[in-house]
């Protein structure tokens, strides 16, 4: 009997042994896995490009963060818009921050030119080299600002509200120039293109303004794809709306009362902060904090026009309810798939209290910005 123990207690302390071995290997090789931040932060210089502001805060809150020191605010360019019957005078935004004694301001690049509402036209080869770009005053900034201020280490960022057009223009007019590598070296494109939740990613409204000129920077530029997301609470929405009351009585406040006094929009609709996602993701990069999912996508190929989508044509102002896409527009639908090899980052689950927090404080010049993430970049 004392020797079967004996046997049993020698067989325990060798299997015990295994065991503690195994352990001591599987520890010594775990590692934590390292949160990833996107290849940019706050410091990187700015650019803010949208298709209209009469209708949105999002300029507002650009000029706000640039003011504090939130954002390294460098231009302030427009994209052309369907229901455009000119272009909208994004200087007027400029001069009340500066008529505030805000600092750090830019002039806006706004001028269009003729095409206020068009898209670029896709060749019928489909090759990007044989695309003529639209040679406007704001793709011009954005062209020689990437080239002058971008770095390899530390790019422009192209925040985008509405369709690429101008964005992709500039890369054009680059590229014309024999300088669209150093320009995709030089420049991150982070547009509010797709929204939460539909499916096909490109069936949406920047997206479908001008699909060729999305399919250019998705295949030529480094992309982080901030989608729009309507689904903030009424609570937080009505914080927005209660911050832009409480304004103090300045240009700037007129103007964004001005703006909220005629909003075509349900103003417990979403829509208030909608063009933000790219701004909110310069200011929180670290996955985990604005938004906690990422992936890796590129473009799948083609996919046939939605029938909830109209033809192309210019807007008939007789016709104001009748929706209008740019007149020349490619109408075909680009497909993202998932590819872990891509640049192309898609944000994925964001907070949205997140959005108003930053909006509030912000206007209230007191904006609740992390400091530039140390983390492991997103290549």
């Amino acid at each position: 009997m004392a020797l079967r123990t004996t046997r049993r207690r020698r067989a325990l302390q060798a299997v015990s042994a295994v065991v503690c071995a195994l352990i001591i290997t599987v520890v010594a090789s775990w590692q934590p896995i390292e949160a990833e931040s996107l290849p940019f932060d706050r410091t990187n210089p700015f650019i803010w490009d949208n298709d209209a502001e009469h209708d949105a805060f999002t300029l507002p809150f650009v000029l706000a963060l640039a003011n504090s020191g939130a954002l390294n605010l460098v231009g302030i360019s427009q994209s052309p818009h369907p229901f455009k019957t000119s272009s909208e005078n994004f200087q007027t935004a400029v001069t009340a921050a500066r008529s505030s004694g805000w600092k750090n301001i830019p002039d806006a690049t706004w001028d269009l030119g003729p095409y206020y509402m068009t898209a670029l036209t896709a060749p019928s080869s489909r090759r990007i080299e044989e695309t003529e770009p639209l040679n406007t005053a704001p793709a011009a900034m954005i062209r020689d600002r990437v080239l002058t201020l971008g770095t390899d280490s530390k790019p422009v960022v192209i925040g985008s509200g509405g369709a690429l057009t101008t964005v992709a223009s500039a890369y054009l007019m680059a590229l014309q120039d024999g300088r669209g590598p150093e320009f995709a070296q030089k420049a991150i494109v982070a547009p509010a293109i797709g929204l939460v939740g539909l499916t096909p990613f490109g069936a949406e409204y920047n997206a479908s303004q001008d699909e060729w000129s999305l399919y250019i920077v998705l295949t030529r530029l480094r992309v982080v794809l901030a989608p729009l997301d309507l689904a903030m609470t009424i609570g937080d929405q009505q914080r927005v709306w209660q911050a832009i009351d409480a304004f103090p009585n300045t240009p700037m406040g007129t103007h964004l009362r001005k703006i909220k006094a005629s909003y075509p929009y349900d103003p417990l609709g979403g829509i208030v902060t909608g063009d933000m996602q790219p701004i909110i993701a310069m200011l929180h990069p670290q996955e985990g904090v604005y938004f906690h999912r990422t992936e890796r996508v590129s473009v799948s190929g083609w996919s046939g026009w939605p029938s909830y989508f109209p033809d192309h044509g210019p807007w008939n102002p007789a016709q104001p309810d009748l929706p209008a896409l740019n007149w020349n527009a490619l109408k075909s639908v680009v497909g993202l798939r998932n590819d872990s090899g891509s640049s192309t980052v898609l944000l994925q689950d964001y907070d949205l209290h997140l959005v108003a927090n930053d909006f509030v404080a912000a206007m209230q010049a007191s904006p609740t910005v992390s400091a530039p993430s140390r983390l492991r970049q997103v290549r």
